[in-house]
């Protein structure tokens, strides 16, 4: 499967413009530390966490794409299968979701997955999908994608056409760290990009339509989807993420 990157700063392929985080070199003494605790059942602090997802979503991109700039096109399922190798490792309970299992079945399809972290005394539930970006390519995104033939609608652009523009801020935040926390107000936003790819008999097809994002947070922290790489296959690919240091392998293997 070919990617298609773009590599320069700026170079304005998407509707939102965002810089995606880069925090190369990752500290892996750090890293290392953070993963000893969740291992632990120990609460995260708010630092803690945002490291945590956010060298999670670095490592996932730059294993799937030529760069942190990548729309990683068609590699949401890569993706969800890294990420939930990796939290399984350390006992994260998460979720691998399907936008057409989680949302209604004839959407745009997409793989992404939820995860639950304590985090300062509270379960905080985060959404991760570090390809989100694929759908805020400006090719993608204009009107004249949509086609309605005899009452039907039979193609619509990606999801990021139906992003509102005060919403544009929370994507930006979102895409530039490749998660965020699954808050109603996100789970409304990103939910109803897709929710408005609907294809179908619509009596009007610009309609714009929306979901509570309290609907979007009951099906999105109840996905089971079979991931499409095993672990076996993820390391021959040599795509999985390895936890940071021998002190957390040692712990698992006790663990077994």
């Amino acid at each position: 499967m070919q990617l298609i990157c773009y590599n320069i700063v700026g170079d304005k392929m998407y509707i939102i413009e965002y810089n995606p985080k880069d925090i190369k070199p990752i500290d892996f003494n750090v890293l290392g530390q953070i993963e000893y605790k969740i291992l632990n059942n120990e609460d995260l602090s708010e630092d803690e966490v945002n490291y945590f997802l956010t060298a999670l979503a670095y490592r996932v991109r730059l294993g799937i794409g030529e760069s942190l700039y990548s729309p990683c096109v068609n590699m949401c399922d890569t993706s969800q299968a890294i990420i939930c190798n990796y939290l399984n490792k350390l006992g994260v309970a998460n979720h691998p979701c399907m936008t057409q299992n989680t949302i209604v079945s004839n959407v745009t399809g997409h793989s992404f997955v939820t995860a639950q972290i304590k985090v300062n005394g509270k379960d905080k539930v985060y959404l991760i999908d570090p390809t989100y970006q694929q759908f805020l390519l400006k090719s993608e995104c204009g009107k004249d994608k949509i086609f309605y033939h005899d009452g039907q609608v039979l193609i619509k652009p990606s999801p990021g056409y139906y992003l509102k523009e005060e919403e544009y801020p929370i994507i930006e935040n979102f895409i530039s760290r490749g998660f965020s926390e699954l808050t109603e107000e996100f789970a409304a936003t990103y939910g109803n990009s897709f929710y408005n790819t609907k294809l179908g008999r619509v009596p009007n097809p610009h309609e714009y339509k929306s979901m509570p994002g309290s609907i979007y947070i009951k099906t999105f922290t109840k996905g089971n989807e079979k991931l499409s790489m095993s672990n076996l296959e993820l390391k021959e690919a040599s795509l999985e993420i390895h936890l940071s240091t021998d002190l957390v392998e040692d712990k698992i293997k006790n663990n077994l």
